[in-house]
């Protein structure tokens, strides 16, 4: 791939014993039960859950809530471009389509692209970058978003590959270093997607309608205004929006809103910004995004019409 231009639009131990502390699931203290009548959707699904480990439904409430606790910190600050010299929001949208290409051509997990997102925005919210090292840190966001959470992640080499080696492997080394640094190394984040999975469960929709929903959050990571919207607010709002295109009701969204701790309002105003994403991505100029989800594998999510 060319360089962007920005100025042109049976290994486990089986003897190892068991902490002191351990106690087998099957022996815990059942569920909290609470009352049908003050239960939320989400609390509602994880009593469903509760016979099944693999859902994790006996932890389920605590995992969210501690997402919620460590949401603001790591937000990047919404208006960083204010701060920067050098760049703008039109480079950094030319630079988040690319790492969409990108991730496609390396078939990575969907987890991957939201967190290299994260990261690039949390860096250039307190480093000054010019706009020729503006991909060197969009490829290097990638990279270590890709050991978090690939199996199997692309070699070094690859990424200085994919930019048709406009940088060398020790620069790419050392922005690493730099990044993580700066960031302290603090690279668990609570993305939209995790949110965005939470309540596609909550929600009971079906895979055309998630994927529908998952669009209108990819939609978002392209557009620098977004980042006002906080992870949860905004995957909350693509689950509401996408059950609205294809007609579901959405009476009971308010108890969802309730376990996200955000207000009607909130969510409809978000809504709104996302629906202005989805109906002018037929004629953007970044076409990254929307050719993903006009293929078959993703139910051609970007064909689907409002009527």
């Amino acid at each position: 791939m060319r360089k962007v231009d920005y100025e042109d639009e049976n290994s486990f131990n089986t003897q190892t014993k068991r902490p002191r502390s351990f106690t087998p699931l099957q022996n815990r203290p059942p569920l909290r039960v609470v009352s049908a009548s003050c239960r939320t959707g989400a609390e509602e699904v994880d009593l469903l859950d509760g016979a099944n480990p693999k859902a994790i439904g006996y932890y389920a409430g605590e995992i969210f809530e501690n997402m919620l606790k460590s949401e603001p910190l790591t937000l990047p600050e919404s208006n960083y471009m204010t701060e920067q010299p050098d760049i703008n929001y039109k480079m950094r949208a030319i630079l988040i389509d690319w790492l969409v290409s990108v991730h496609g051509k390396f078939r990575l997990m969907p987890e991957t692209l939201f967190l290299c997102v994260n990261l690039v925005d949390r860096y250039l919210s307190f480093k000054e970058i010019e706009r020729k090292y503006l991909q060197l840190v969009g490829v290097c966001a990638l990279m270590v978003a890709c050991k978090y959470e690939e199996i199997h992640p692309p070699r070094m080499k690859d990424f200085v590959y994919i930019t048709d080696r406009a940088y060398s492997t020790e620069q790419l080394m050392k922005m690493e270093v730099d990044m993580l640094d700066t960031l302290k190394f603090n690279i668990t984040v609570p993305s939209v997607l995790r949110f965005y999975e939470r309540w596609v469960k909550v929600a009971g929709i079906g895979e055309k309608v998630a994927c529908l929903g998952k669009y209108l959050c990819e939609l978002a990571l392209v557009e620098y205004h977004m980042l006002r919207y906080k992870p949860s607010l905004l995957a909350i709002a693509a689950v509401y929006l996408a059950m609205k295109i294809v007609k579901i009701d959405t009476g009971s969204c308010g108890r969802m809103f309730k376990s996200a701790k955000c207000t009607d309002g909130e969510v409809k105003v978000c809504a709104r910004e996302l629906l202005c994403l989805f109906q002018s991505a037929q004629s953007h100029t970044l076409t990254c995004v929307r050719e993903k989800y006009l293929k078959k594998e993703n139910f051609e999510a970007a064909k689907i019409k409002i009527s």
